[in-house]
């Protein structure tokens, strides 16, 4: 048994709290230099933009757009037109938001129902509504930042995939299912790649100076089986169900989080902030 003198008592205690406030600075400068990562300074070409989609309401119809800011809380349109329409910035569902007002909310009604169902319009202000909270399991990526989820996105205010995956997932399903990139709803289109390449991708610049770091393959759910044009549902819930014949990965970060959904494109958190237009040159962080 060891005995501790009286006097020895405060020694030890400052050493305890010193050891324990140690450990405490050493994790929290490891979690921080895990996060900040240094942006590569080579690149590699690999292809060039040729859609990009603003998506102004969460869950709705896309607008095509030739050029577009991309910024902490998503692609925006650019000129002197105010408010500038921003990426899933309107929001259906109980969150935090600024109501849009009355007559918004009865055309809403009227237009998706009929008739009136209390249903109401949000839409996001920066600085003013709160962002919509970042779900728990999603914590554990460790390059995910907390400005990457934007206002109202799911994980993050990007999305990239690549034509080639597209069209091999199209030579895949049965003859009668029509396949678009639409149905994935992605911001960025690039073409150029072999198919899905972009699993691969670390870092994305796109044009001169708007550089995207890849934080975690894109999982599907039963929106990719709804025609966007006409709304129906395909009835034997393709493309989802080829895709998940052969796209279900061994990812690791997927195994942790528990997501077995098939994966098509990336999710992508912005590191350099600029303008992109549609035929910029695409490129790969070589790190």
């Amino acid at each position: 048994m060891i005995q501790i003198r009286g006097n020895e008592f405060p020694s030890l205690l400052f050493w305890g709290a010193t050891a324990i406030l140690t450990t405490l600075l050493v994790g929290y400068w490891q979690r921080k230099k895990r996060k900040s990562v240094a942006i590569p300074k080579t690149w590699r070409e690999v292809g060039e933009l040729t859609d990009l989609t603003l998506f102004p309401m969460k869950s709705g119809a896309g607008i095509k757009l030739t050029e577009a800011e991309c910024t902490d809380t998503g692609i925006q349109t650019i000129g002197d037109i105010q408010p500038r329409l921003k990426d899933r910035i309107f929001h259906q569902v109980e969150v935090g938001t600024v109501d849009c007002g009355d007559e918004v909310a009865a055309w809403i009604n009227k237009y998706i129902y009929g008739e009136q169902k209390g249903l109401r319009l949000g839409y996001y202000i920066d600085g003013v509504a709160p962002k919509r909270q970042i779900a728990t399991k999603f914590k554990i990526i460790s390059v995910f930042k907390e400005n990457d989820q934007g206002a109202y996105p799911d994980l993050t205010s990007y999305m990239l995939m690549t034509e080639a995956s597209v069209n091999d997932l199209k030579s895949r399903v049965p003859p009668h299912v029509n396949v678009t990139h639409r149905q994935f709803r992605p911001n960025f289109l690039v073409r150029g790649s072999q198919p899905y390449e972009e699993d691969n991708w670390k870092w994305i610049k796109i044009g001169d100076n708007t550089i995207f770091q890849a934080v975690m393959l894109c999982t599907r759910c039963v929106f990719t089986t709804i025609d966007p044009d006409t709304g129906v549902m395909e009835p034997q819930k393709e493309p989802l169900k080829t895709l998940r014949g052969y796209r279900v990965l061994p990812d690791p970060l997927l195994e942790k989080i528990k997501d077995t959904s098939p994966v098509l494109g990336i999710h992508l958190g912005i590191r350099s902030q600029g303008i992109v237009r549609i035929g910029d040159k695409v490129y790969v962080g070589e790190e």
